[in-house]
């Protein structure tokens, strides 16, 4: 069973620049896409997530655990039958004239 505390964890804020270089182009395409995606599409699970990128499972899957592997994100299996839920770990900071924007 999942409980709150594996569905809200703190994400903290992650230079681009350091991302850019740490990880492969599409898996740090894929990283910023996910930050744009909506919750429900996170918790739909990796098939269905990658099928709402356009992407194959194969291909998404090899990027999902590079993310996972380099800290981005964490996959949570919440149960049998049920679907595994990405959580972002480190979200984009944009740095603007005075403020702090996360993705």
């Amino acid at each position: 069973m999942v409980t709150a505390k594996h569905l809200v964890p703190e994400s903290e804020g992650f230079a681009l620049d350091h991302a850019w270089r740490e990880l492969t182009r599409d898996a740090f395409a894929l990283w910023i896409r996910l930050m744009l995606e909506p919750k429900r599409a996170l918790n739909a699970g990796c098939k269905s997530l990658a099928r709402r990128l356009g992407m194959a499972h194969r291909t998404f899957m090899r990027h999902l655990k590079e993310l996972r592997d380099k800290g981005y994100l964490r996959i949570v299996s919440t149960g049998a039958r049920m679907p595994s839920v990405v959580i972002i770990t480190r979200r984009a900071m944009l740095v603007g004239l005075s403020q702090f924007i996360t993705l």
